[in-house]
């Protein structure tokens, strides 16, 4: 059966993040890679048959932004869930990567697929 995949790259938000004292004080920009599969193919070439990148980037933004989360883990699988939910989505993958203030490492990610 054929699928699609949407996905929204770089969807930037500033969250708070962390569990060390330095990561508390401050909000953190994190960058979220987030993949949606649909349901189905869409039959027509309007915005109902499909799910809206706005409602799908909105969804994402909100979780992230809901409370402090220590875990990037935990956040990348509260999102996730989240984005399960909306119209039209099967099954999503987001990535959800922060460029760490206490360890020496460009970036560091946390993966989750649903």
């Amino acid at each position: 059966m054929p699928k699609i995949e949407i996905e929204l790259a770089g969807v930037h938000q500033m969250v708070s993040l962390g569990v060390y004292d330095e990561e508390r004080a401050r909000k953190q920009q994190v960058r979220m890679d987030i993949t949606i599969v649909l349901r189905e193919l869409p039959r027509e070439d309007d915005i109902s048959a499909t799910a809206n990148y706005d409602d799908v980037a909105a969804a994402a933004r909100e979780v992230a932004t809901s409370k402090h989360f220590d875990l990037i883990e935990r956040m990348a699988i509260e999102v996730a869930e989240r984005l399960k939910t909306l119209k039209h989505v099967d099954s999503v993958r987001v990535r959800i990567r922060k460029i760490p203030s206490v360890l020496e490492c460009d970036e560091l990610y946390a993966s989750v697929e649903m």
